[in-house]
């Protein structure tokens, strides 16, 4: 046995090795690997059982073959959006800063991108089954293609918003190209931004790592890490998980998701969260704003992001910025309010349309990228300012290195928490200026 798994690993190197052809390996020692790769693959088809061995097989057969999905980057642009907040299982490759993996759909994604398409590669950790190879690729760009929702033109909406709104029509093709929603799981989205209150990009990722970890299914072991399904909601229920992520460092947040696994469950489960697709926005937010860590902010991005509500705009402090370039007014105001959020909210949806939620997002990461810039310069002049990262497109905003920016620092809701969280939270706060607060 001890022959047989090593002659597999054999294997499997030299046809890395082989399939390589980047390797600065010469023709001659690539045509003795072929051939030993070639007796070794006999030995273990010989004797390996079917399913450990057409399993392990598959993946590394997957390895080798990108599959495409035509589209240009106008209209996706994949650094962007799996970057930038909307969801929080992607990953650049450690070996390949272009390319991205992630978990969506019970199946582990390798994503990069031409000007011309997105490659990728599948993984699920189970047989191949070669009868329905074609079937299955089928399945799975159909899978990445509403993932993306490409079904919506983003040039078309582009040229509308134009014609409604002036700052669309003076924006760069960099401000933005390919920013799109994502269409997302509701039950992981929902969860994944109970975890985003008073929080940053990078925790939230940790977060709902460990959610994954603790409470998922495996899905497959990729490039020397093993992946996990989203948790169904009937596993994080109970004082266990609740004290279980309080070890883990959720914080409040865990009460609140064992809470709102607990409530989702007894309201039907799934389905109940599913069917608010088919209530309206309104129904949709008041129903969403019961379970426990959602407020009003939170609910409009599950609205928005997961529920097919596209004209939903989440507000937070950055865009009650932004707000006030179109109605000056609101300067006056210091704090966001839940009659200007009102306010701001209807007076984009009108100005912007079906696709408000969209647009916004545009707006936002086009705003980011010029501060971004700001802060270079800043750097420039008083060598003192470190490099930013990017900042997230909704909620919350992504922390940076120099904290002392007070633009970028993390957005923190707080509308749904209780005022002994609000006291005892300092450790979790990355905002440094509400840290500075807290000491003096």
């Amino acid at each position: 046995m001890v022959l047989k798994t090593l002659s597999l690993s054999v294997y499997s190197l030299c046809k890395r090795c082989t399939w390589n052809r980047t390797s600065r390996f010469d023709s001659t020692i690539k045509g003795s690997l072929d051939k030993l790769s070639l007796r070794l693959e006999y030995i273990c088809r010989s004797g390996f059982s079917g399913t450990l061995f057409s399993t392990l097989y598959y993946q590394h057969s997957m390895e080798d073959t990108w599959s495409t999905l035509p589209v240009s980057r106008t209209e996706v642009e994949i650094s962007t959006v799996l970057s930038c907040g909307q969801s929080f299982r992607w990953k650049q490759l450690e070996t390949d800063s272009s390319t991205w993996i992630g978990v969506f759909a019970n199946k582990v994604w390798i994503l990069k991108q031409t000007d011309t398409e997105i490659l990728y590669k599948v993984y699920h950790g189970m047989e191949k089954d070669n009868d329905k190879d074609k079937v299955n690729e089928e399945k799975f760009r159909h899978l990445l293609y509403n993932y993306f929702q490409l079904e919506v033109s983003l040039e078309s909406l582009y040229k509308d918003w134009s014609t409604r709104d002036e700052r669309f029509a003076n924006l760069t093709v960099q401000d933005y190209r390919g920013i799109r929603m994502l269409n997302q799981d509701c039950v992981e989205n929902l969860f994944s931004f109970i975890c985003s209150s008073n929080n940053n990009i990078a925790r939230i990722s940790q977060m709902v790592e460990k959610l994954c970890l603790y409470y998922g299914d495996k899905i497959a072991d990729v490039e020397g890490k093993t992946y996990y399904d989203f948790p169904a909601v009937e596993k994080l229920i109970g004082d266990k998980v609740e004290k279980k992520l309080r070890e883990e460092k959720f914080g409040y947040r865990a009460g609140y998701i064992a809470k709102t696994a607990a409530t989702i469950v007894d309201n039907g489960g799934v389905k109940w969260l599913e069917n608010l697709r088919n209530v309206g926005y309104e129904e949709a937010r008041k129903q969403l704003q019961t379970l426990s860590g959602i407020g009003r902010k939170v609910a409009d991005c599950i609205c928005l992001m997961s529920l097919g509500y596209s004209q939903v705009i989440p507000i937070d402090t950055h865009m009650h910025q932004i707000a006030k370039q179109y109605l000056p007014h609101l300067s006056k105001l210091k704090t966001l309010t839940d009659k200007s959020y009102s306010e701001i909210a209807d007076y984009f949806q009108t100005l912007h349309g079906e696709y408000a939620g969209w647009a916004h997002s545009v707006l936002f990461a086009s705003t980011l990228r010029h501060l971004k810039k700001e802060v270079v310069i800043e750097k420039k002049e008083t060598s003192s300012v470190d490099q930013t990262s990017n900042a997230n497109l909704d909620l919350p905003c992504k922390t940076t290195k120099n904290k002392k920016h007070p633009r970028l620092g993390t957005v923190i809701d707080t509308s749904t928490m209780k005022a002994k969280d609000r006291r005892n939270n300092s450790s979790e706060c990355t905002d440094i200026n509400q840290v500075k607060k807290r000491k003096r």
